[in-house]
């Protein structure tokens, strides 16, 4: 499950929508947004994140730590962490964002993918 989150990290680090969204369950996806809204779809979710990439010159630095994997059984299991990342965006304008997540993977054959996640942001004092 590990591996798959790793490699979730490097398809987020492409900007690129395909690889990543080949982390995610198509036919059962659900989010809970950091503003608060929900997507009961990856169509909604892909469009959210296509949008937010499109801006996005490329990443100066994209961190996880205080990862907790939670495995349920062996087709199941959920991850908890702390983010910090670090963009360039394509204005040449520097942004940090911080935040925490949740996910819940399940094991389709023997792939892991993404069935939910949550996400909210903090801000450092």
């Amino acid at each position: 499950m590990r591996s798959a989150f790793n490699g979730l990290i490097e398809a987020s680090l492409s900007l690129k929508l395909e690889p990543y969204l080949e982390f995610f369950n198509k036919e059962t996806f659900s989010s809970l947004n950091q503003d608060g809204t929900v997507y009961h779809n990856l169509n909604n979710f892909s469009e959210s994140y296509a949008t937010a990439i499109s801006s996005i010159a490329r990443y100066e630095s994209l961190e996880f730590d205080n990862v907790k994997i939670s495995v349920i059984d062996h087709n199941a299991a959920i991850l908890v962490n702390q983010f910090e990342a670090v963009v360039i965006l394509n204005n040449g304008d520097k942004v940090t964002a911080r935040g925490a997540g949740t996910q819940v993977w399940k094991k389709n054959n023997t792939q892991w993918k993404l069935m939910h996640v949550s996400s909210s942001s903090y801000q450092e004092n």
